[in-house]
């Protein structure tokens, strides 16, 4: 799934997306379903805020996708836990969430920045608000 709220921000021409046409022809022949309907309803050109992200993904990803996710944090359910692993840039990490990564960043020239291919986890509890 392409999703909304994660980019980076940045004038230059390289943090611009290009047509997702062309971005699905680079990928080429590679047996991968891309899905971008949630950037296409909610947009490709806010600026990045992972709050905004976490409200896109319990209003709308997760109910959609996956809709028994509620179950996980009620005690309904004994799934096991629900990974998603979301691909971003390294400075929208620095600038959106470095409170829950920043310990996990190399330091070069007094900075601490995380490095292009750096995974990091970062963990939630999805919590079901009963209805009233």
């Amino acid at each position: 799934y392409v999703a909304p709220f994660i980019r980076e921000s940045g004038a230059g021409r390289d943090n611009r997306p290009k047509e997702f046409s062309d971005q699905k022809m680079f990928v080429g022949d590679v047996n991968v379903n891309i899905e971008p309907y949630f950037a296409d309803f909610w947009g490709r050109e806010d600026s990045g805020n992972w709050e905004s992200f976490l409200d896109f993904l319990a209003a709308d990803f997760l109910p959609r996708v996956f809709p028994d996710a509620a179950g996980h944090s009620t005690g309904q359910s004994r799934q096991p836990p629900l990974v998603l692993a979301v691909v971003t840039h390294s400075n929208f990490m620095v600038e959106s969430i470095p409170d829950k990564c920043k310990v996990h960043f190399p330091t070069r020239k007094s900075e601490m920045k995380p490095q292009n291919n750096q995974v990091v986890a970062v963990h939630y509890k999805l919590r079901s608000e009963g209805k009233s």
